[in-house]
């Protein structure tokens, strides 16, 4: 409706000046002319239901642009016009409709920031300071004989050692780590695939291991192979970062299998897991400086210095 007015108003306003200028003419026209043709009182008329449309309209136009006007001062004017026509039109609800509402939006706004903390405390806790509470200071005869040391400790600390090796460190260590009993297949199997990071040599490429360490990896991958032929794993708590491109490698490993060069399946190990990596707070936080202590000796350093407390 209001754009009618604005049109409303314009054409009278051209209306009022076109009326002006014919009685202007018309006044000054032959006095038979006029008489004949009774431009005078018709132009008259016309002029004065122009003028009336005119200020008619230019009243509706005022009217209109203070209406605006607040809107175009402030952006928050035109939010509250909006809510209120809504308001005007939307059908009025009983108290109990408006309650069950009111409820219901309270229910999806909660929803909406549980899902935005879950989020949240997703993301911080792959940042939070590891949970060490003491330092401490292991004995040098630890490291002297670590295997030994290793023996005694809890499936999951030998776990999270072996899951966070430092692969520049004797790899002696990581081998008997996986060679366990009670070794987590997750954790094995996050093992065997980082050791395809050496693709140059079997079973993943073609070279033959001659190195020292070359040959321990070569026996690694084997004991795990064959360990999960054979189902022999016990444990399947944790899981293994499957993001690589495992993908690539593994007719790599079909081809050594079929060329009689290794003697376990490939597809008996898992490329996807759906378990958690294995962190240092899965561990009992009592052995947990220890671990610290450990790893940090072998060049990995989990967090704060291990002199620190916390």
């Amino acid at each position: 409706m209001a754009k009618y007015r604005f049109l409303l108003a314009f054409a009278s306003i051209g209306l009022f000046f076109a009326t002006t200028w014919i009685y202007a003419v018309v006044s000054h026209a032959p006095d038979v002319l006029s008489g004949i043709l009774g431009l005078r009182l018709s132009v008259i008329v016309a002029f004065m239901v122009s003028a009336w449309l005119a200020i008619y309209s230019g009243l509706q136009l005022f009217r209109r642009m203070g209406a605006i006007a607040p809107r175009m001062i402030d952006p928050n004017a035109k939010l509250a016009t909006k809510i209120d026509r809504k308001a005007k039109v939307a059908p009025k609800l009983t108290a109990a409709e408006a309650a069950a509402l009111a409820a219901e939006n309270q229910q999806k706004l909660k929803d909406r920031i549980d899902k935005m903390l879950a989020s949240a405390n997703a993301v911080a806790k792959a940042f939070e300071p590891l949970p060490v509470t003491h330092s401490v200071e292991l004995d040098p005869a630890v490291f002297k004989n670590p295997t030994s040391w290793l023996a005694q400790q809890p499936p999951r600390v030998c776990d999270f050692i072996a899951a966070n090796w430092n692969w520049d460190e004797p790899l002696d260590i990581l081998l008997w780590l996986v060679k366990r009993h009670d070794c987590d297949s997750g954790v094995a199997a996050g093992v065997f695939w980082l050791s395809g990071a050496a693709e140059d040599f079997l079973p993943f490429g073609p070279a033959t291991p001659v190195h020292g360490s070359d040959l321990i990896v070569a026996e690694m991958q084997n004991v795990i192979g064959d360990r999960f032929m054979r189902s022999e794993f016990v444990r399947n708590e944790f899981g293994f970062d499957h993001t690589w491109p495992y993908d690539r490698w593994i007719p790599n490993l079909e081809d050594a299998y079929d060329a009689g060069q290794i003697g376990w399946l490939p597809g008996a190990i898992p490329t996807v897991s759906e378990r958690p990596i294995i962190q240092l707070s899965d561990i009992d936080p009592k052995d947990r400086p220890n671990v610290v202590a450990f790893m940090a000796h072998y060049g990995v350093y989990l967090g704060p210095p291990r002199y620190v407390d916390m």
